[in-house]
């Protein structure tokens, strides 16, 4: 006795509560939908969080986004920051 087992992959039929549900795709071909409303943007003055006392440290502008984070330059003297940080640890100044 042998049985045919069916390998090929079959969409789950949408549910009533997903029929018309709004994907991710569905935003980004809308070109009205801005999904950066989280990034900083280079040139742009920002505070950071200070690691010893978690208080925001103001003076500084990003520089670049990077693979390591948001690269910093210091208003005060223009130094660029040996180190990237992580969107967490930022705000725009004024704030």
């Amino acid at each position: 006795m042998s049985r045919l087992i069916d390998l090929e992959p079959h969409e789950p039929a949408p549910s009533a509560d997903t029929a018309n549900a709004v994907t991710d795709d569905d935003a980004t071909a809308d070109s009205s939908v801005d999904l950066r409303l989280d990034v900083i943007d280079i040139g742009e003055a920002v505070e950071v969080r200070r690691r010893f006392d978690n208080a925001w440290a103001r003076g500084f502008v990003v520089a670049e986004l990077g693979a390591d984070g948001y690269r910093l330059r210091r208003n005060s003297d223009g130094a660029l920051l040996p180190v990237g940080f992580p969107r967490a640890d930022l705000r725009r100044s004024g704030v």
